[in-house]
């Protein structure tokens, strides 16, 4: 296997477990365009509403935790 040198980008890694494997999500952009506080987001501890709507899926915060955001292990 061939090895190549490092290529430096602007972005930001979230790595996260899924099920027995490893989930890992990019996000690429240029300086200041909100890659670390979409990584935040991707990383809260919330809570999510499901429910149907006409047969489609429907999220959303519960009233509770709108405008909110919680970490587990956090402060």
């Amino acid at each position: 296997m061939q090895s190549h040198p490092p290529v430096l980008i602007h972005a930001t890694a979230v790595v996260l477990p899924a099920d027995t494997k490893w989930a890992w999500v990019l996000l690429r952009g240029p300086l200041g365009s909100g890659k670390s506080d979409l990584a935040l987001s991707l990383i809260a501890y919330d809570k999510t509403e499901l429910c149907q709507n006409d047969g489609e899926l429907v999220l959303r915060t519960s009233a509770r935790l709108a405008g909110r955001m919680g970490c587990a292990g956090w402060g």
